[in-house]
């Protein structure tokens, strides 16, 4: 045990010394994770079809399935910007990583201005360089910057876990393909496979945050008198 911290558990497979107190007792809960990694797998899964639905433009003309894209847009961005809020403080409390604030805000912030744009796109004509669709391009460079810049502060952690670095390269990329705008294509597909990381990354941070309190509740139970 740790004697300057009662409640740092010894080193296990899953537990390093590298485990911050804010980790251990902050307000992150191993189920918070794993429902955090789920979501984040089930936004790659859908992100396929959903991807090739949107750019295929095939159910532009049927009104049902026009509403049923509609809402599949708004679900799965409330689910990303769920997944950034988790990342973030996973980031702060596990990793000490400061200054991430910023970027995650600034990312929640323009994919809901993009999502709002998105649904009137809907309502001009392809032809047309309608407002909705030339502010929806503009605000692709931004976001594209914002999360290019997310992915290289994440890159500076010094002990990441295994999915981590991974994650944060493909997010470098992708950021850049979408800041790009004319490969923003490619961008979705590595979205899609960041997410997936992503979900990796919340499981092993769930695991550990279980080994570490299952450790700190033993050690405590030790300790209690007769």
């Amino acid at each position: 045990m740790n004697d300057e911290n009662p409640f740092k558990p010894p080193c296990s497979p899953l537990v390093d010394e590298h485990v911050p107190d804010s980790f251990i007792s902050g307000a992150l809960t191993p189920r918070q994770l794993g429902t955090a990694g789920w979501l984040s797998l089930g936004y790659a899964v859908l992100g396929v079809p959903y991807a090739v639905s949107s750019l295929s433009g095939a159910v532009s003309d049927a009104p049902f399935m026009a509403g049923l894209m509609d809402a599949m847009t708004v679900a799965l961005t409330l689910v990303w910007v769920h997944l950034l809020l988790v990342l973030r403080r996973l980031l702060e409390s596990r990793f000490a990583l400061s200054g991430i604030a910023k970027y995650i805000n600034s990312a929640i912030s323009l994919t809901v201005v993009l999502t709002v744009l998105s649904l009137f796109l809907g309502d001009e004509a392809a032809s047309e360089l309608g407002a909705a669709f030339i502010a929806f391009v503009i605000l692709l460079v931004p976001y594209g910057v914002v999360m290019a810049l997310l992915g290289w502060r994440i890159l500076s952690i010094q002990h990441p876990y295994d999915y981590l670095r991974p994650f944060a390269w493909i997010t470098v990329a992708s950021g850049v393909l979408m800041a790009t705008v004319v490969l923003v294509v490619l961008s979705m597909v590595l979205d899609v496979i960041s997410a997936g990381l992503l979900g990796l990354v919340f499981f092993r941070a769930q695991k550990e945050l279980n080994a570490c309190r299952a450790a700190a509740a033993a050690s405590a139970s030790r300790e209690e008198p007769d």
